[in-house]
């Protein structure tokens, strides 16, 4: 088990994994878009676009709380301010 800044890599593992399943979900709720708005259903629609942004935004912050924020590489900075300035 080797330490990178402070955290074991085994946590870094564990951490991608869990983006790469919120993605994973992600992709599954916008691939189900097409089909929703096919059928016509306006409210459905809605409700999937609403949790397909919902997953996105939950999925871009994860991804800032284990990477950039701890990050000493000054381009995660950079992408980190970018971040704070469009919320």
């Amino acid at each position: 088990m080797g330490i990178e800044g402070g955290m074991t890599v085994e946590t870094k593992d564990h951490e991608k994994k869990q983006i790469v399943s919120r993605l994973r979900r992600l992709a599954g709720q916008a691939s189900s878009l097409e089909t929703v708005l096919v059928s016509g259903d306006s409210v459905k629609f809605v409700g999937q676009l609403e949790a397909v942004i919902a997953a996105g935004r939950s999925a871009l912050s994860e991804f800032a709380r284990t990477k950039l924020i701890s990050s000493d590489n000054p381009d995660d900075q950079k992408l980190l301010l970018r971040l704070i300035r469009k919320s």
